[in-house]
């Protein structure tokens, strides 16, 4: 009963003005505060979320000691958790989205080339933006997309194509997808093997209005 009133409480707060709550010593809420406009949740101790945060607008989220998000955070676009020790994400590093930079050029596997400073694994969704100072070319090697792909000599989990933005696959290059390919700009294949491009097994490749797949090369 005690669980189910937090729950609509919580329900009832995310379409209202912004309203403080706070819960009881030992429930799921305990001195949580939530505030709709700012989207700002501080729980205490003993509880799942202990003095996490969560802002809206930078999408911050902190945990406290032996919690599940203990001191881990979360930012959007580029969607940083970074965890300490005993909680899920001890010592851990995870971003969802690695937004391409393109500041050093067009080399994939250039840490310095995403806004991250990391490398994109099998693990990790990519965005590639317009208005960066270069795209993203694709050289000898295979681009391989989704999880469980094995190795590939470049690697996401999905990529999505902005509007305005390239992504360039060249001569040499193969592109196996497993998970989600998203086109809003331009995906170009310069390669004319039939086998460059690969949707496989429950792959999605979504062009959208304005996207493009170049394969006349």
């Amino acid at each position: 009963m005690k669980l189910t009133f937090i729950l609509l409480m919580l329900a009832t707060a995310v379409n209202a003005q912004p309203i403080n709550y706070s819960g009881g010593n030992g429930d799921g809420s305990f001195v949580a505060i939530l505030i709709d406009n700012g989207s700002l949740y501080s729980n205490g101790f003993s509880d799942g979320a202990s003095t996490a945060e969560y802002k809206s607008s930078g999408s911050v989220y902190r945990g406290g000691s032996f919690d599940g998000f203990n001191t881990s955070n979360l930012y959007n676009p580029n969607s940083f958790y970074a965890g300490a020790d005993s909680d899920g994400f001890s010592t851990d590093v995870a971003y969802f989205y690695f937004v391409w930079d393109g500041s050093t050029g067009t080399g994939w596997n250039i840490a310095s080339n995403w806004q991250t400073n990391a490398i994109p694994t099998e693990e990790r969704r990519v965005r590639i933006p317009a208005g960066v100072p270069s795209f993203p070319y694709l050289n000898s090697g295979t681009l391989k997309v989704g999880s469980d792909t094995g190795t590939g000599t470049f690697q996401a989990k999905e990529i999505i194509i902005e509007p305005g933005a390239l992504m360039i696959a060249r001569i040499n290059n193969f592109i196996e997808n497993y998970g989600l390919i998203c086109i809003e700009g331009v995906l170009e294949l310069r390669n004319s093997n039939p086998l460059a491009f690969r949707n496989l097994n429950e792959a999605t490749l979504l062009i959208k209005s304005g996207g493009e797949l170049r394969t006349n090369y």
